[in-house]
């Protein structure tokens, strides 16, 4: 999650892009979008088939398959265009803060 304001350079397009929500991989600040897709997919699985058992935690799985269904869709909103990857390149992989903290910009890759 971003704070308010914060939004990711697409340096492609040379503009901005709100690619704010969806999850990181394994702890580091990367937005991978076709793993972030099958975990989504699975989440959302497992709801449907076990979304009975799941009593007071239903409602914190469908937001959090809603967090990132947001994000998937931000990432192909635009036509022709699929955001597949969301970092600051190789800084990014070691650099373990949250990002709420972070208020640099992010670049994304096409």
């Amino acid at each position: 999650m971003l704070k308010a304001g914060v939004v990711l350079v697409d340096r492609v397009a040379g503009g901005q892009v709100d690619l704010v929500g969806g999850y990181h991989d394994a702890g580091d600040n990367v937005k991978f979008g076709f793993p972030m897709a099958f975990s989504m997919t699975m989440l959302a699985w497992s709801v449907v088939e076990f979304g009975g058992l799941m009593k007071s935690e239903l409602q914190h799985a469908r937001d959090a398959v809603r967090w990132g269904a947001d994000y998937l869709l931000k990432a192909t909103a635009h036509p022709d265009t699929i955001y597949v990857q969301a970092s600051g390149g190789l800084a990014f992989l070691f650099l373990f803060l949250m990002e709420q903290v972070m208020l640099e910009q992010k670049r994304v890759t096409c």
